[in-house]
């Protein structure tokens, strides 16, 4: 053995010395790794692992380490080609273990970048941005479904199955008449009067609540103009007898969203002792404006408005008797004409009655009666407008009397109280 640069040295197959240190570092730092791919290869592969070169066309380090392991030489490899160089370049090679490291690390890096390309393969990202795209859309979906769309259905269902209400509101509009006061006692000689009636308005445009205005005013302004044109002496009736209307006035007494109810108070003369009062009501549809009868409208059948009629005639008769008739005579005679409509005649001269016009009318405290002249005894024990059938949560109760009294603007001879 020789010593070099003070350490020992070990010949090596070419008859050269390695010192042994560096031997040992150039083992450890020298490995096989791909010509091709500069991928690191295990000592036993026969082929590249990332690129699939074949072992065999590589640089002889597998074969030193094949040799080593089969014990046939000390030498860790035979050297290559370039061992066979002069001394000299030996020596440098050797005297530059630094290039050769640097070559290996160059090599690791190499095959590091190219694996961390390998790795997630082209294929693998598009799949996962598929499954995003995938999952983004299904999440959408569900919203829809799940959220928004119920929304909307409400939504749209509550607009359907709330329609907006309607209210209504009455104006008492009237009309100016000029009424014979008696062409017998005073002829020639008129009165000035206001006759007066309800309009109806509506929150909202309403064909049925123009129609029953329209019927209100038609009815009225007929009787208006015949006693307009009434004469106001006797020379100037021929000698007949002539029934004008001195009074008239409609009152609306009931309305709900479905019906409104009216009472029409008139006073007919026909220039004897005394004229006549009546009291007759009707109800109209708030959906169609067509005229109902109130007993039906009140949700009673004729049968049973017959026999409220004579429980309540009863009952009021048990409280104020009849001054000339008995009490059976008096309910017998009611129940007769309690369901005859007052323009058919019984005994009341009505020449411009409303259509449907009824005994009853319908109020706040339920439906009513209303009496005419000597039905309960003599014109001076006068009418009534007796309760028969009180409303849900009314006070009143069956033959209570019910005042409304219209307005009046009548002070000539003839005109009596409603009561």
């Amino acid at each position: 053995m020789r010593a070099w640069c003070g350490r020992w040295h070990v010949p090596d197959a070419s008859g050269l010395t390695i010192p042994s240190e560096k031997k040992r570092i150039r083992q450890r730092m020298t490995g096989m790794y791909c010509t091709k791919c500069g991928a690191k290869l295990p000592r036993d592969a026969r082929f590249c692992m990332n690129c699939g070169k074949p072992v065999a066309a590589i640089a002889p380090a597998k074969a030193a380490a094949s040799t080593a392991s089969s014990g046939k030489a000390a030498a860790p490899a035979a050297v290559p080609a370039k061992a066979a160089e002069p001394m000299g370049a030996s020596s440098s090679s050797q005297n530059n273990p630094s290039s050769e490291q640097s070559e290996t690390l160059r090599g690791a890096v190499n095959a590091t970048k190219h694996r961390s390309r390998r790795r997630v393969p082209m294929v693998v990202l598009v799949a996962l941005a598929m499954a995003l795209a995938a999952g983004t859309a299904y999440a959408a979906y569900r919203v829809y479904t799940d959220v928004w769309l119920p929304a909307q259905q409400t939504q749209n269902e509550q607009t359907v199955e709330a329609p907006e209400e309607i209210t209504y509101s009455v104006e008492t509009r009237s009309m100016d008449v000029s009424v014979p006061v008696d062409p017998y006692d005073a002829p020639g000689k008129r009165e000035a009067q206001k006759w007066y009636y309800p309009h109806i308005e509506a929150s909202t445009q309403s064909d049925a609540v123009d129609k029953i205005n329209a019927a209100l005013e038609e009815s009225m302004r007929s009787d208006v103009e015949k006693t307009n044109a009434a004469p106001d002496a006797a020379e100037d009736m021929g000698g007949a007898i002539v029934f004008i209307c001195q009074y008239r006035s409609i009152t609306l007494t009931y309305i709900d969203n479905d019906i409104v109810c009216v009472r029409d108070q008139r006073y007919d003369t026909g220039w004897g002792p005394h004229g006549s009062t009546t009291v007759t009501g009707c109800a109209y549809s708030l959906e169609t404006g067509d005229p109902i009868d109130p007993v039906s409208a009140f949700g009673l059948t004729p049968e049973q408005a017959k026999s409220a009629v004579a429980d309540a005639v009863t009952a009021y008769l048990a409280t104020d008797p009849s001054d000339t008739l008995s009490t059976n005579a008096v309910v017998r005679d009611i129940t007769n004409m309690c369901l005859m409509s007052p323009a058919l005649g019984s005994g009341v001269d009505v020449e411009n009655p409303l259509d449907g016009c009824s005994h009853f009318y319908i109020a706040s405290e339920g439906l009513v009666f209303a009496t005419e002249d000597h039905q309960m005894g003599s014109y001076a024990y006068g009418r009534r407008e007796i309760l028969v059938a009180p409303s849900d949560g009314s006070l009143a109760k069956v033959g209570d009397t019910v005042a409304i009294e219209a307005p009046m603007g009548f002070s000539g001879s003839g005109q009596i109280p409603s009561q």
